[in-house]
Parts: C-alpha cells; sequence; structure tokens
C-alpha cells in the first residue's frame, strides 16, 4: 500500500459514516489528520486483529472480505455497505484484500471520536453552571457570613463524587492566582486546559449564542467551579467566563484533574462483569446520534443523545443502576460524569 497525491476534499468526507455525522467546521481538522491511499490488486488492505486503531474507507475499486475460506465477497465502491469502515466486516475475524487497485481513505478512529464531541459540544453546556434559579432565598449566600470557598465547594454535586483524600489531593495541587475585573479567564472556542473553582469574587458565563443556552449569561460566586465538563468530554469550551469583580481562583490542569476527579468521578464497567443477578435494576444507556444508534447498538440500551442527556434526567428512576454504552467514546464518559452529579448510579461500560 502506498500514500496517494490525491486531494482530499470534503465531498469525499461526507460520503463516509461517522465522518459525514462531524460539523463541516472541524472538516479541515478532519482532513489533517485523513490520508489517501492506493492499494495495488492482490494486497492486504487491513485484517482482524491488527495492531492500530486506523478505520479504511473504499473510495474507489473493489475488494474481497474473507471471513473463512468457505465464506468471502466482494465489495465494490458504490455499495451502500462501502459508507462504513471496512473494519465494521472484520470485527471478529476476517482479511480484507483489494481484488483491483483500490483508492482508500485512512484515518485514527480516536480522532474521529474527538471531533464527533467536539460537533456535540454546542448542544450540551460544557461549562459547569448551577441551577441557581432553584435556589430559594434561604440558600443564597450572605457574603457577611465570609464562609469559606473550600466548605462552599464540598457542598457541589462534584465534591459529592469525591473522597476525603481526592479532596485532599484536589485542593493541595490548586494553583491559587488573582484576578482583576474584566479579565478573561475561558474563552469561547479553544481547547479546555484547566479546571478552576472560584475562590473569592465573582464572574460570568457567557454562553455562546448557538450553544445550549443560547447566549444567555450565569453567575458564579465563591465555591463555583468550571471548566470541568470541556475536560471529560475533550471538546472545545463553547462558552467564556469573565470576571465581574476582582477575585481568587485555583487551577487544577487537566492531567491532575483527570487523575484526581475524572478517575474518581467516571466509574466503569467491564462489559463481562455487568451481568448478575439484579437484571431488573439494570438500564442501559446510548448517547450517540440516533443514526449512530440505528447502525449498532447493544441490544438492551436507549438512544439518548448526550445533547438531550440534561433535559432527561428528570425522567429518569433513581432505583435503577444507569450503563452507559461504550461506543459513544468521550461522550459516553461525559454522560456518566454528569449522571453521577445528579445523583445517580451510573457507569461507563468498557471492554
Amino acid at each position: 500500500m502506498s500514500s496517494g497525491q490525491s486531494v482530499l476534499h470534503e465531498e469525499i468526507l461526507t460520503n463516509f459514516f461517522p465522518l459525514n455525522t462531524i460539523d463541516k467546521q472541524y472538516f479541515d481538522q478532519l482532513k489533517q489528520q485523513a490520508i489517501i491511499s492506493t492499494c495495488k490488486a492482490g494486497e492486504i488492505v487491513t485484517k482482524c486483529g491488527l495492531e492500530g486503531n486506523l478505520h479504511h474507507y473504499l473510495i474507489s475499486g473493489e475488494v474481497e472480505i474473507r471471513l473463512a475460506f468457505d465464506n468471502r465477497f466482494t465489495l465494490a465502491d458504490d455499495a451502500e455497505q462501502a459508507q462504513f469502515p471496512l473494519e465494521d466486516n472484520i470485527k471478529k475475524q476476517g482479511i480484507i484484500r483489494a481484488t483491483q487497485s483500490c483508492q482508500l481513505l485512512i484515518i485514527n478512529i480516536d480522532i474521529v471520536d474527538q471531533l464527533k464531541a467536539w460537533s456535540q459540544s454546542h448542544n450540551y453546556e460544557i461549562i459547569h453552571l448551577h441551577e441557581s434559579h432553584d435556589i430559594g432565598e434561604d440558600g443564597l449566600i450572605n457574603d457577611d457570613l465570609n464562609e469559606d470557598w473550600s466548605n462552599l465547594f464540598i457542598q457541589t454535586p462534584l465534591a459529592s463524587n469525591l473522597s476525603a483524600c481526592d479532596l485532599h489531593k484536589l485542593f493541595t495541587a490548586l494553583e491559587e492566582f488573582d484576578v482583576k475585573a474584566g479579565e478573561t479567564i475561558v474563552q469561547c472556542n479553544t481547547n479546555g486546559e484547566y479546571f478552576y473553582i472560584v475562590q473569592s469574587g465573582m464572574a460570568e458565563v457567557i454562553t455562546d449564542p448557538n450553544g445550549a443556552y443560547a447566549g444567555k449569561s450565569f453567575e458564579l460566586s465563591m465555591g463555583d467551579y468550571f471548566g470541568d465538563e470541556a475536560l471529560v468530554a475533550d471538546t472545545m469550551r463553547n462558552a467564556s467566563v469573565v470576571m465581574r469583580s476582582d477575585g481568587r481562583l485555583g487551577k487544577l490542569h487537566r492531567e491532575a484533574f483527570n487523575k484526581i476527579v475524572k478517575e474518581a468521578v467516571v466509574k466503569t464497567k467491564l462489559n463481562h462483569n455487568v451481568d448478575g443477578g439484579m437484571h431488573d435494576l439494570y438500564h442501559y444507556l446510548d448517547v450517540r446520534l440516533p443514526l449512530e444508534f440505528r447502525t449498532e447498538h447493544h441490544l438492551k440500551s436507549e438512544n439518548v443523545p448526550i445533547s438531550h442527556l440534561r433535559m432527561q434526567l428528570d425522567n429518569m428512576d433513581y432505583s435503577k443502576i444507569y450503563f452507559i454504552t461504550p461506543e459513544g467514546g468521550r461522550r459516553s464518559e461525559l454522560a456518566t460524569y454528569l449522571m453521577r452529579q445528579a445523583g445517580f448510579e451510573a457507569y461507563c461500560m468498557v471492554g
């Protein structure tokens, strides 16, 4: 197989699934990570068990998919099945060989997973917001009390998922710094690198007009936190955070956040360890797009796209144990993160 010099046009990307579910604003990143290669007749394109996270798409030509000596079929570029990765045909066994000169699109599936998460980031809020409209007057902070920010943070949904040891590690690892009124802490449409806790002062979240909150602004005060969901989902931020007064923040870099917070909150379960004696309590959720779900999914799973998950939380049963199917990748991790903060027993399935 050899790399070709053909130009990778957007039209090629839109022919293949799930590449065509990625927002076109990210096609430049997609094109930078993809290559077009030529495979001569008789050459092996890919085979089951091959190391690496690559997906191959058939742009032109024809391949033979051999599952066994007496179980083989050909696939041409104009077949409906050719819109999907060739690897979908040999998940358990088999080899794919070119029967004529073929042109292939090759891309790392981790890149595709990340860009799919970015594409849906405008449909859910990736900066944590307390539901301040649900707080009665008795629950509002009295500045005269001068309560410590750490005591307020401990009462948040995120902290409820952290052990005393985790909280100690978090507080110890925070980098504290002073900020001025008018200073932009988080810029919309930039990559997330830090998780933040407001230690003093007031900040304002200014959401993207095209995002889940349609440009609305929200206030953050002492003990509030933001930036966590962008790190969990590995997406770009779709809101800005600006200080409305002088204050002090604590920040935690993504590596420390993943080790201290994400690992503690995003609980996982191996697929083969899920089966047990409480099937009536189990509920499976697939948080991918409906088109992805229809292509292939866990037989018992319900499709609740990540963009709709927050709206569905009120309809979910706290007596159930929720398993988020692994096909959603980072979106599945984010769903687990959101549900555990909402008080549900939720696990991200792996393996």
